[in-house]
């Protein structure tokens, strides 16, 4: 099977992999947590966990501005975010420090060392994943296909069409061999 995932779903992606072995055929990574580095001001590479949390929330409130979701589909994702934190805010803050430590740079080496077929689809202008954890993942799966789009961290809500096209691109090799595997979105 092949597992797809974007932002923390990529994280879970990337574990589900490791952990089911020879059951996955390929990972398609889109802007995925996991790289477990971070920038400040383009200058030393630094641990993701040392980035503020006010760093997240200016990145993660500019991406949102940025994409130009409908009015019915910003209602609903605004409407299952605030929902999540009055049902669980502690569950929330403990998915958000999750997703904000995830390292699984040493999961993502044992996929390279199997052969395991992954591809980074990016968002060449995603601020909340920073470019140094992209590029994190990257040298812990040896130099993987890399697909890069325009876009933010929320490209494919914006450009549901887009994320379609590179998707087809990303598959697009496999359609030429017998047995493709089926994706899987999580």
């Amino acid at each position: 099977m092949t597992l797809v995932g974007h932002s923390f779903g990529g994280g879970v992606a990337i574990q589900s992999a490791h952990d089911l072995g020879a059951r996955v055929s390929r990972l398609v990574l889109v802007n995925s947590v996991g790289g477990a580095a971070w920038s400040p001001g383009g200058g030393d590479v630094r641990p993701i966990g040392e980035r503020p949390l006010w760093a997240w929330g200016a990145a993660a409130t500019g991406d949102a501005l940025a994409i130009r979701p409908s009015v019915a589909g910003l209602l609903a994702i605004t409407a299952d975010a605030v929902g999540n934190v009055l049902r669980n805010p502690l569950a929330m803050w403990r998915l958000s420090h999750l997703a904000r430590n995830a390292d699984l740079r040493g999961e993502l080496d044992e996929l390279a060392e199997r052969g395991l077929p992954v591809t980074l689809l990016w968002g060449g202008d995603d601020t909340f994943i920073p470019r140094a954890s992209f590029e994190s993942l990257r040298i812990a799966l040896r130099n993987p296909t890399v697909v890069t789009v325009a876009g933010n961290h929320g490209w494919l809500i914006d450009d549901p069409h887009g994320f379609g096209t590179a998707m087809a691109t990303v598959f697009g090799a496999e359609q030429t061999q017998p047995h493709t595997p089926a994706a899987v979105t999580l």
